[in-house]
């Protein structure tokens, strides 16, 4: 049987980068405290030590991963949305896994 979990959450700087810049443009405030969460910070934007072993011991076959919200919603400006959007999920294609598929939250990619 295959186990798939969709809608998992994967990071890198940059994504960390862009939450900021948007949660400074819009007044909003930041809905997850990391010291309540302190695992997720270092594992987020792993596959090799984290990642791909804790699925092995869940079980889990195939994960579809997406950048946390913001991601590139928060980028007013299209071209430079789009051209994000393919960087990111080129970071999750580059890692060499088959088991791990890049999701897109923007309908123009």
């Amino acid at each position: 049987m295959k186990r798939i979990c969709v809608e998992e959450h994967w990071g890198t700087p940059e994504v960390a980068e862009l939450k900021a810049k948007w949660l400074a443009m819009t007044g909003l405030s930041v809905s997850v405290n990391a010291a309540e969460t302190p695992l997720v910070g270092p594992r987020i934007g792993d596959f090799e030590k984290f990642r791909l072993p804790l699925m092995d011991e869940s079980g889990i076959t195939l994960q579809v991963l997406s950048s946390g919200s913001p991601g590139v919603q928060g980028i007013i400006d299209k071209e430079t949305a789009v051209a994000t959007a393919r960087k990111i999920k080129g970071e999750i294609c580059r890692n060499g896994s088959t088991r791990l598929l890049a999701r897109s939250r923007s309908n123009a990619i």
